[in-house]
Formats: structure tokens, C-alpha cells, sequence
């Protein structure tokens, strides 16, 4: 349900949903701003290569390292290497992505050093 806000950026009051925090044109200037840096670039660069290989059928993809699921994201960890991927399903792609920790083998030594990450994890 839509309701009166006001904008992050510019303080105007606009109407929006969720967690809709900018109006409509500074939403848009934030993405631009966003993805015209140079970093964004070269992550879209490497993405694009990693996209465009999976569809010719020169990269396979693979399950998750960790779950094994096959609903899977292609995560970089790094960019310059555009088809060095590692086969992650999205609740753990996310996770390296937040928290930044090593996962597979190295978890656990992880885990010990800095405390459990998820409430199921004993």
C-alpha cells in the first residue's frame, strides 16, 4: 500500500511502497551514479563474459560448492578472472557477500574463530 514519504537525497515527499527510500528521479541518478563507476564496470564486464560463455556452452554450470542445489549464481572472486567462477546457490552467494567468510572447506576453521552465523547451525 503506498504511503506519503520523504526522499533520502533531496527531502521531497513523494508517494511510495516498501522500502522505497528515494523519489522516482533520485532513485534513478542513484543508479547511474552507481553503475558508471569503474568498478561496476569491470564487474559487468566479467558477469557478461561469465553470462555469455554459459549460454554458448563453454562454461557449465555446476551445483552449489556448499548445498548442492542446482538453482545456481556464478560468484567472482575476482573480477579480472571474468570465467573463474564458483557455483553458488543464492542463500549462500549472499552470504559470502555479507558476511565475507570463506565457505566449503574453510568454514568451519572460520566458524570457530568468529561464532555460528545462522540460528540452525549447532
Amino acid at each position: 500500500m503506498p504511503i506519503e514519504k520523504n526522499c533520502a537525497d533531496c527531502l521531497a515527499t513523494f508517494i511510495g511502497a516498501g522500502r522505497q527510500l528515494r523519489c522516482p528521479p533520485c532513485q534513478k541518478q542513484s543508479l547511474k551514479t552507481r553503475r558508471n563507476t569503474p568498478q561496476a564496470r569491470i564487474q559487468y564486464q566479467a558477469q557478461l563474459a561469465a553470462r555469455n560463455a554459459v549460454s554458448r556452452g563453454t562454461l557449465i554450470k555446476a551445483p552449489c560448492e556448499v548445498c548442492g542445489t542446482d538453482r545456481v549464481h556464478a560468484h567472482h572472486d575476482d573480477y579480472s578472472k571474468p570465467l573463474e567462477v564458483r557455483w553458488l546457490c543464492p542463500l549462500h552467494h549472499r552470504h559470502i557477500h555479507i558476511h565475507g567468510c570463506p565457505l566449503g572447506s574453510e568454514y568451519r576453521a572460520w566458524r570457530e574463530r568468529h561464532g555460528k552465523l545462522f540460528y540452525w547451525e549447532k
